[in-house]
């Protein structure tokens, strides 16, 4: 049986995933281009980004426990979406670096709260198909998130990606908010 409900929750999952490639990707341009990023400080850079996400997943999965999932997907888009807006306006490779450590908090605010949704929605029949559509949509986001990025960012300009991509965080949580009203029909 197809649920509206879950292909919403994959829609938000893409979208989210969208965001957070176009803004990787915008973010490392910016830090290279706009402030000469060394090499070191662009490992730096994603090594930042890669602990933030890490430390802060294990905090997250536990606030959606206690809250229910949609604090935190609530936070994680609209933290996106701040954070991304702020990007271009950042004087200093250090702010960038903190603006993009948000980018990630945000993502490890999704990800265990949308796992879980998904995992509280299914049966233990349904679980493993809809863990895999799931993982189709976030591959399939940050596929299109990197080639749009950068496409964009070539012919229009990196803060146009960065302004864009806080859009579509907003996106994602519309369309994680319809979701959230809409019945489960086959």
């Amino acid at each position: 049986m197809v649920l509206i409900r879950s292909y919403l929750t994959y829609v938000c999952t893409f979208l989210f995933d969208v965001v957070f490639a176009s803004g990787s990707v915008a973010g490392v341009y910016y830090a290279k281009n706009v402030f000469n990023a060394s090499p070191t400080e662009l490992g730096l850079l994603s090594l930042i980004m890669a602990c933030v996400y890490v430390v802060g997943s294990f905090v997250s999965g536990r606030l959606s426990d206690r809250w229910g999932r949609r604090g935190n997907i609530v936070v994680a888009c609209l933290l996106n979406s701040l954070a991304l807006l702020a990007a271009p306006h950042t004087g200093r490779l250090g702010h960038l670096f903190v603006v993009l450590a948000a980018c990630s908090l945000a993502q490890s605010f999704f990800w265990p709260a949308i796992e879980a949704d998904i995992s509280d929605h299914s049966t233990p029949a349904e679980l493993p198909r809809r863990l895999g559509r799931f993982n189709v949509a976030w591959s399939l986001g940050i596929m299109a998130g990197s080639l749009g990025a950068g496409w964009l960012g070539q012919y229009v300009g990196f803060e146009f990606v960065f302004r864009m991509a806080a859009v579509v965080a907003l996106l994602a949580l519309l369309a994680y908010a319809f979701r959230v009203f809409v019945p489960e029909l086959g």
